[in-house]
């Protein structure tokens, strides 16, 4: 049996307090190799405190971190080379020109001389920032001081790179922009972890997606299982041409179905959550020669169905 890939990164009951608030309690979740993880969830449920936690910004009061096989407490200075790390606030670099600042953070990463200049070179290439060395930081637009930041978080070619709401601030277009950058760089074999309010974005280039609530992993998994039980979730919308009260006796005999509403030819149908449920409701309704005009899920988008998962606003 071939051995088990061990995750770039794995958080194990996680707990933090802040007096008497409690951020984070017995949160666990991780991140394989080569995926994209998003985390959602609403003011307060800790994604940023947990965030932090796994760069090395806060201490957990219980717990552990893996990352790339190696206990975070016991190898903090290793433990930094695998790291990128994107703040949700930028933060203030007055007068310097964006040449400057990769200068300073490729010399506090211990890079020097060519190796930092290539390195430098090849982060702002990858975020189309090239030819911007000679502008002033400050004088960048919020799309374009996302991307340095980012620039900044690759310098060291990090194993895992850790975005705090990314797309806070920016306009739709430089959203898209920064969603390309992201798929580009998972692309290139680079593991993300990151946390957004923008859940349709997420949905077009995570792999994965992890729900908090109340400081603690609700629920995780694919998105393509999150995607598939969003659409499941929804009611049957069923139209047919006549023959309504047929229709409604035959659904009212299913044990799958709970509940059915009309408006003249078309039922609303609360049924089971299954693909199976249903292959047996259409099935039942085709075999009592119901003429079926339209069969589909109703219509509600993936957003508004975290948000119920969540239980508030994301």
């Amino acid at each position: 049996m071939p051995e088990a890939i061990e995750p770039v990164l794995r958080v194990e009951k996680l707990n933090k307090r802040f007096g008497s608030f409690h951020a984070l309690t017995d949160l666990s979740f991780s991140v394989e190799a080569g995926h994209v993880f998003g985390m959602v969830g609403e003011n307060g449920s800790g994604k940023s405190t947990a965030l932090r936690i796994v760069v090395g910004l806060e201490k957990a009061d219980s717990g552990s971190i893996s990352i790339c096989g190696m206990d975070a407490s016991e190898h903090p200075s290793e433990i930094y080379h695998y790291i990128g790390y994107v703040p949700d606030a930028f933060g203030l670099y007055e007068n310097l020109l964006v040449q400057e600042y990769m200068t300073f953070f490729a010399e506090a990463s211990g890079l020097e001389g060519y190796l930092a200049r290539r390195r430098i070179s090849n982060a702002l290439e990858m975020v189309g920032l090239s030819g911007k060395e000679g502008l002033y930081v400050d004088y960048l637009s919020a799309s374009m001081k996302q991307r340095l930041c980012i620039a900044r978080a690759m310098l060291n070619y990090p194993r895992l790179l850790i975005l705090d709401d990314p797309m806070k601030g920016i306009d739709l277009k430089n959203r898209f922009e920064l969603r390309d950058m992201i798929r580009d760089l998972s692309a290139q074999g680079t593991t993300i972890l990151i946390s957004s309010h923008m859940i349709t974005e997420l949905a077009e280039f995570c792999t994965d997606l992890g729900i908090m609530a109340g400081g603690t992993m609700k629920e995780q998994g694919s998105m393509e299982h999150f995607l598939q039980q969003s659409r499941m979730n929804r009611p049957l919308m069923i139209r047919v041409s006549d023959m309504t009260e047929r229709a409604i006796a035959v659904l009212d005999s299913l044990d799958m179905v709970h509940a059915v509403t009309v408006d003249k030819n078309r039922l609303r149908v609360i049924a089971d959550n299954t693909t199976k449920a249903e292959e047996k409701i259409l099935s039942a309704l085709v075999g009592e020669g119901v003429p079926v005009v339209s069969f589909l899920r109703e219509e509600e988008n993936f957003e508004a169905f975290i948000k119920r998962k969540t239980g508030g606003d994301v």
